[in-house]
């Protein structure tokens, strides 16, 4: 029995129109399994554990998240829908796959910019989880605008003289490098690489200025010179050759409420623009920074710690970044606690 052209045009048609769905489902969790993986160091299958228990886990439910962020993903199955009646399967697949990268490329980074504190370096603000709310209806005009950027690419492969100099290959690494691109553009180089080796390679020949550490306080910060005196018996222990605390303090300012990250990278700023206007003798200076934050029974734990090693020109050796997701972190309990934990990680920073 001879194939009807049609029947093979409405299967390949109801496989293309899932196909969007089903990206746009797996998106959330493939985020969070690289994120637990790659940056937070767990184990592939247990990653894959926690994300099965997460799907209708309560206070988490990455079904429903994953659900709510299947708006863009239907509307662009509509168009496909829609369009799959006037034009041909070729340009069918161009609009399709140039609103899945459309969405992705907005969508990917907004995930990763959300979750990563969890994993990375930072603590996630209470309010962050609200930007899923606002994630898919933002990717909608990213769809919109690959959706067209498919079309002219569809319209550009069926000049033949075009065909022969564009190959799908080329086409394809195109948009992975859009995708990426978009994906690191916000990522920012916080420790400088050549500094970071002179550091340890000069140890036991530098010297190094400890200012009071610095205690983010919800309800008010303060200044810590016996932890900046710590800090600085710790690191003669670890080979300085000399070591000075300062009784001068470093102006920290700006917004507390908000993702750890975006905090450590704003306290570091404020570090060496103030080194840049009070310049020291001193081969590194170190500031310290914790986090404290209220509990709900009344009380205070810490929240996160901080460090930045810099040289005398501002560059970054070495900075410390822990909270809750750090095995070390367990132990910090009060300020005092803090330092011990940080005088660790310094150590086995710089004692490779």
């Amino acid at each position: 029995m001879k194939k009807n052209p049609g029947d093979s045009w409405s299967w390949k048609k109801s496989v293309l129109l899932m196909v969007p769905i089903f990206v746009g489902f797996i998106t959330p969790s493939l985020v969070i399994f690289g994120l637990e993986v790659i940056v937070g160091k767990i184990a592939p299958l247990k990653s894959i554990g926690n994300i099965i228990y997460r799907q209708f886990a309560s206070g988490h439910n990455l079904f429903l998240l994953a659900v709510f962020g299947l708006i863009p993903f239907g509307l662009l199955m509509i168009i496909v829908f829609i369009c799959s009646f006037t034009v041909s399967w070729r340009r069918v697949c161009y609009l399709t796959t140039g609103g899945i990268v459309g969405i992705l490329a907005l969508m990917v980074p907004a995930h990763i910019n959300i979750w990563y504190p969890l994993y990375g370096p930072g603590r996630m603000s209470s309010t962050a989880v609200i930007g899923f709310v606002f994630i898919p209806f933002y990717c909608i005009p990213a769809m919109l605008t690959g959706v067209g950027i498919g079309f002219g690419i569809s319209l550009f492969q069926d000049s033949e003289k075009l065909r022969l100099k564009m190959k799908k290959k080329r086409i394809v690494l195109g948009l992975m490098y859009l995708v990426v691109g978009i994906g690191l553009c916000g990522c920012d180089k916080v420790v400088d690489a050549k500094a970071n080796v002179r550091l340890k390679r000069e140890l036991s020949d530098a010297s190094v200025m400890v200012y009071p550490t610095f205690v983010r306080k919800f309800s008010g910060s303060v200044y810590d010179s016996n932890s900046a005196r710590e800090i600085a018996a710790a690191l003669k222990d670890i080979g300085f050759k000399s070591v000075i605390v300062s009784n001068d303090k470093v102006p920290i300012a700006g917004e507390t409420y908000m993702i750890q990250w975006k905090l450590f990278n704003q306290s570091k700023d404020l570090f060496v623009s103030y080194l840049k206007a009070n310049p020291v003798d001193t081969d590194y200076v170190v500031l310290a920074e914790y986090l404290i934050t209220p509990l709900r029974s009344g009380g205070q734990a810490a929240g996160g710690i901080h460090c930045f090693v810099l040289d005398g020109k501002g560059r970054v050796g070495l900075e410390v970044l822990l909270n809750s997701h750090h095995e070390i972190f367990a132990e910090a309990k009060t300020t005092e606690d803090c330092t011990k934990v940080l005088i660790r990680a310094l150590k086995k920073q710089l004692e490779k």
